[in-house]
């Protein structure tokens, strides 16, 4: 093997592992599926059988073809695309990228394929940068930048080797090495530069790599990624039966839940599964025979409004009072403008961008002219949902705020009616107007909302018979078993319940492969022939079973998890924690003492959670354990603080809430995120670079960073640069070099050796001798100089001259003689 062969197969590694984790950088964005696999496969496959084995290559004309069906694949790609979709673009110049690379792997390779294999790895990272916000792209690209420099560096050798060791000399080339033993010195600094490559500017590149990550504006895909239509994480105002049944098979992580005691601040643990409230449906209807829920428009009668205040307690004991708990939810990226809470819920000095929608108990966020929301979002609210570590399983209609209201309406207009009838006092023509007004403007919103809450009930009793029979002859026959004194709405719900997820006659199966029946409604075939589907399909059965027996009930979407990562103190939910339930409409008056919740206004209604599903749905579908949870907190912290940490952030931290947080972590977690999101939003002199407010750049920002940025590399090189220097003494003095294959000069080096004049690593016979002459330079002692450059030019010749051009005899023998008088000279300086 020859020297450059030697440089080519570490080169051909170096490469092949730039490849590889260059497409292991796009495992964050899974529109790409198994292009990741793609590059990855081909860059083993192509460095173990192209490379190494040698057995097969791509010829050259071939190759061409290939790339010429890539550019009009990705041309095709692009024709499909829509003109407002930058994302999907990208993604179509990632798959561009990584088929390029696929080609070039399949090659024999030479520098042109190197240097288009190093220009292309660099873009797919840049490419991945965009859209990624996985933590595997920050865990990839320091061992990332480490091999290609080292890559880069390898490859400067190999094209200079290249030159060197050639047979053909062309006149461009600076160096022709001939001698064997040059040709293994040359291979050995071969080894040592992309060693010292790394050292002087590995970190530098590392740093660039890093600022350049954090600073580059990112948009998620997940955001656009839709559930037939809908946001990712979050539901829209119509769902399609068998959605959620799609959903769980995906293990995306869709929000994280923390639960800490209002007043203690250490960590709230439920012992049961947590309901994730997403979105509220009132109205079902069968189109195409796809049965969809869908969110009721009642217009400004259920208009949102700002999050409740917390209620006061009645005394700081209070069983009935439940849990003081501060919940905090983040969500992955969403479109959707329904958030998840946990109610009831009240507000925690909550900013004005979330919102209550009252008789639904969802929180939103306020309306805004940017439909698209890409980032992570962060809010917190106070609840009282849990009472002895379990979630509540009746929550009140109304919030006491409300009933409080209500109450003021009604007490002005009733005393605006007394006043009329009280004919002893005789008010002034002024105070009787305003007192008018103001009781005819109370019994207008007394009014309005009542007239809000008996639309609202009349929605949730919607029940077409005709359209599905089956749900009021199955609710029938349960009512009809029971004895007359316990047909009130709580039991008789209770029962329903029961009868869908513990009885026989039904099964949980995610397998909707099910044969339509034409001209039957899909809930219909469900109760009446099939007796099996996913939770949507006993959600709404049991809303339909309600409503034919006059009870008010409506569907709800959201997650129910108790999968806990306890690194984090967090609860997790991902999609496939996806989950429908039911709500029914009880009066106060057959709702459990011990389940009613306290409040200066009782309510008058409660809605009863009630889950039919069977086992309670998929929410055991995945099992985490301590990788996953480490996996999942380094994930989440390296969401908040680099991909999401900018000027934003603020806004996003909707609800900024109580600051009582519980030991120095959390204290120094949110000083570390306000620092981050000042210096990035160009508040510290930062941050201009990443554009997050997009209104205007700042230019004093820009070059003061620049020329901080300068300073630190300036005064990084000047200290490594010392450091080497040190570094490379202490190495050279202590190294062993090899022996000079001449006899003479061998002897000339042990000679110097002996008289402390040691030859570095790297330096030549001329430089070496002519060193040692001017070290032993003694003006008492005979000259080293002549004797010393006789040797070194007698080794030149027979080191490196042709033999033609040694001489003659008599030269040979002139020559003899000179070197040994100077060796003779150096012998009896040395004292031999």
């Amino acid at each position: 093997m020859t020297p450059t062969d030697n440089v080519q197969s570490r080169l051909n590694f170096y490469f092949a592992a730039v490849t590889c984790l260059s497409g292991m950088t796009l495992f964050g964005n899974p529109e790409l599926k198994i292009w990741p696999w793609v590059c990855m496969i081909f860059a083993i496959f192509g460095f173990v059988f192209v490379d190494w084995l040698r057995w097969f290559a791509l010829p050259p004309v071939m190759a061409y073809l290939a790339l010429g069906a890539i550019a009009v694949y990705t041309l095709s790609r692009f024709a499909t695309i829509g003109e407002f979709s930058p994302e999907p673009q990208m993604i179509a110049v990632a798959e561009l990228l990584v088929l390029v690379q696929v080609v070039l792997m399949m090659q024999e390779k030479n520098r042109r394929i190197y240097e288009q294999l190093a220009v292309f790895s660099l873009l797919l990272l840049i490419v991945a940068a965009i859209f990624n916000d996985a933590v595997i792209y920050g865990l990839l690209l320091v061992p990332l930048s480490v091999i290609f420099i080292g890559a880069l560096s390898l490859l400067h050798v190999y094209i200079t080797s290249e030159d060197a060791f050639s047979n053909h000399h062309d006149a461009d080339s600076l160096i022709q090495v001939q001698a064997n033993a040059s040709r293994q010195s040359f291979v050995q600094a071969a080894r040592t530069l992309p060693r010292l490559g790394l050292m002087i500017i590995g970190p530098a590149v590392v740093a660039v790599a890093a600022v350049f990550f954090y600073a580059l504006p990112r948009t998620n895909q997940d955001a656009r990624k839709g559930l037939g239509g809908a946001a990712q994480t979050g539901f829209d105002s119509t769902v399609r039966l068998g959605q959620i049944g799609n959903m769980l098979s995906n293990p995306q992580i869709a929000a994280r839940i923390k639960l800490r005691n209002r007043f203690s601040g250490k960590n709230y643990d439920s012992i049961a599964s947590l309901y994730l409230r997403g979105t509220v449906l009132e109205s079902y209807d069968a189109v195409n025979q796809a049965g969809t829920w869908a969110t009721v428009d009642f217009g400004r009668a259920i208009s949102p409004q700002q999050l409740p205040p917390p209620p006061l307690r009645r005394s700081a004991n209070d069983r009935l009072f439940g849990d003081d708990v501060i919940a905090e939810i983040s969500l992955s990226p969403m479109r959707s403008d329904a958030l998840f809470s946990l109610p009831p819920y009240f507000s925690q000095a909550s900013g004005p961008d979330i919102v209550h929608v009252r008789d639904r108990w969802m929180i939103e966020r306020r309306k805004s002219p940017i439909g698209f929301r890409s980032s992570q979002i962060t809010y917190r609210f106070a609840t009282l949902a849990f009472r002895g570590e379990r979630q509540n399983r009746f929550l009140p209609r109304a919030s006491e705020n409300e009933l409080s209201m209500l109450g003021q309406l009604t007490a002005q207009v009733e005393a605006a009616k007394d006043n009329d009838s009280d004919s002893s006092s005789v008010p002034t023509a002024s105070s009787s107007n305003e007192t008018m007004q103001s009781a005819a403007l109370a019994q207008a919103l007394l009014l309005d909302r009542q007239v809000a809450t008996v639309d609202y009930q009349r929605a949730c009793l919607q029940y077409d018979v005709d359209l599905v029979p089956s749900a009021e002859r199955l609710a029938n026959q349960i009512v009809a078993n029971m004895s007359d004194n316990r047909k009130n709405p709580y039991i008789v719900a209770s029962a329903m319940e029961s009868y869908l997820s513990a009885g026989s006659d039904f099964s949980y199966t995610l397998d909707l492969s099910m044969q339509e029946l034409p001209g039957m409604d899909p809930i219909e075939q469900f109760l009446a022939i099939d007796r099996k589907g996913s939770c949507q399909y006993f959600a709404s059965a049991l809303v339909l079973m309600l409503r034919s027996q006059g009870i008010p009930a409506r569907m709800v979407v959201g997650f129910s998890t108790d999968e806990y990562n306890n690194m984090g103190g967090y609860y997790i939910a991902r999609q496939l924690h996806a989950h429908a339930w039911v709500e029914a409409l009880i009066d106060a008056e057959n709702v459990p003492a011990s389940e009613q919740f306290f409040s200066r206004q009782q309510p008058p209604q409660y809605w009863m959670r009630l889950d039919p599903t069977p086992g309670g749905g998929g929410t055991d579908l995945f099992a985490g354990g301590s990788v996953a949870n480490v996996l999942d907190l380094a994930q989440d912290i390296w969401t908040n603080y680099v991909v999401d940490a900018d000027a934003n952030d603020r806004r996003r931290e909707l609800a900024g809430g109580d600051t009582n947080m519980s030991g120095s972590y959390q204290l120094f977690y949110e000083w570390v995120k306000l620092k981050i999101s000042r210096v990035r939003a160009g508040e510290l002199g930062a941050g201009s670079l990443a554009l997050a407010n997009r209104d205007s750049f700042s230019w004093p920002t820009a070059v003061l960073s620049g020329l901080a940025a300068l300073g630190c590399i300036v005064a990084y090189r000047l200290a490594m640069r010392g450091w080497i220097l040190r570094w490379s003494k202490r190495k050279d003095d202590g190294s062993k070099l090899a022996i000079p294959s001449v006899g003479f000069f061998a002897e000339t080096v042990a000679l110097l050796e002996r008289l402390g004049v040691k030859r570095r690593a790297g330096q030549t016979a001329k430089e070496y001798t002519e060193g040692a002459a001017r070290s032993l330079h003694d003006a008492s002692a005979a000259s080293l100089v002549v004797p010393l450059e006789t040797l070194t030019n007698a080794f030149y010749v027979q080191r490196f001259a042709e033999p033609s051009q040694h001489g003659d005899a008599a030269a040979l023998d002139n020559r003899n003689r000179s070197v040994e008088q100077a060796l003779e000279r150096l012998r009896s300086r040395a004292g031999e």
